[in-house]
């Protein structure tokens, strides 16, 4: 199974479940604190086959910002969680627009998009060795 933590990475992806038994329509998902992006085995093995990954890491790229640009972020945690230091009806919502796209394509670094890349060439690589999924 493919996927990166953020123990060791700005990244959190992995191979996401679906209920397709065939290959092209396996999901790789790339998610943050509060926004994600889904491509398809299809969608990044048409770029590994023509060795084009420049050409992904852009697109992927432009996915993500877009989606730091055009989604708000809305986090709630009702106060019912037992934290201790929370009173009983202090709920946490946070809620920020949508940012810039200047900002949003400044958040990672051409580096950390490299390794990205490198967590989607993981999962061409297990998507393919699994017998279970059908061509």
């Amino acid at each position: 199974m493919s996927y990166s933590r953020w123990s060791n990475s700005v990244w959190y992806t992995f191979w996401c479940s679906t209920s397709s038994n065939k290959r092209d329509e396996q999901i790789f998902q790339i998610c943050d604190l509060t926004h994600s992006v889904n491509l398809t085995y299809a969608e990044i093995k048409k770029y590994y086959d023509n060795d084009d990954l420049d050409t992904l890491k852009q697109n992927v790229k432009e996915e993500i910002v877009l989606a730091m640009a055009t989604t708000p972020i809305k986090l709630s945690m009702p106060s019912s969680n037992g934290h201790q230091a929370m009173q009983k009806d202090d709920d946490v919502n946070i809620s920020h627009p949508p940012m810039t796209l200047e900002k949003a394509f400044s958040v990672y670094t051409d580096e950390e998009y490299d390794e990205l890349i490198g967590y989607m060439v993981e999962f061409v690589k297990d998507v393919e060795q699994d017998e279970k999924l059908d061509d």
